[in-house]
């Protein structure tokens, strides 16, 4: 990418290559991503890296027990991104028939590629066009048309990469956020010390 670019959607990308950079990232050509991807560039279905967990039943009063890292989607509101990864302090919530749930195949689909993945421009536009339906929330999703959808993803080991970094960027952000939360508190401590006139500065104390 040329970083010298003013485009929008250049510009926003540096941040997140600067961090890539200091953690010890290097670029890739187009013919080393495509070797390390098995030469593939045709899209994965979902339904070679998912397996459904709950089993089909007619029953609209029953529930079903959820465990970590399981995929789930709702589907009267998948239009809406409704689509998440249970988390582990969630295991053994209940879920209804709305919500099928599915389990990743072993080496795979890896959770945590899935948890960012899910979150993307494509994932919402792919939800929205297999839930077909009228105006307002009369629109539920095809399940069958979901296990079918296809998206071009990169082999297992390098969602597991992906993951790991994708992480440890959310944990730096949490402690700017952490640090920012403290700073304000300190501004407004300081606000009440100075404008209350209990703490006085003299000029050139700046």
């Amino acid at each position: 990418m040329d970083i010298s670019s003013f485009k929008e959607g250049h510009i926003s990308q540096i941040p997140a290559i600067q961090l890539l950079q200091k953690l010890g990232y290097t670029y890739l050509n187009q013919e080393q991503a495509l070797e390390l991807r098995g030469s593939k560039t045709t899209n994965v279905l979902l339904e070679d890296i998912l397996r459904k967990q709950q089993k089909e039943i007619n029953s609209m009063d029953k529930l079903y027990v959820v465990e970590p890292d399981d995929l789930f989607v709702n589907i009267a509101s998948a239009w809406e991104q409704a689509i998440a990864i249970v988390k582990p302090e969630d295991d053994g919530a209940l879920a209804s028939h709305r919500f099928p749930t599915f389990t990743f195949i072993a080496k795979k689909g890896h959770s945590d590629f899935f948890r960012f993945f899910i979150l993307q421009p494509r994932m919402k536009y792919a939800l929205d066009l297999i839930s077909p339906g009228g105006a307002g929330r009369n629109r539920v999703m095809s399940r069958s048309d979901f296990i079918k959808l296809g998206f071009l993803l990169p082999e297992y080991n390098e969602q597991t990469a992906i993951a790991q970094v994708l992480q440890t960027a959310d944990k730096e952000i949490q402690l700017l956020k952490t640090k920012m939360e403290k700073l304000k508190e300190q501004k407004k401590g300081l606000m009440q010390q100075l404008l209350t006139g209990k703490k006085r500065l003299k000029y050139g104390d700046v």
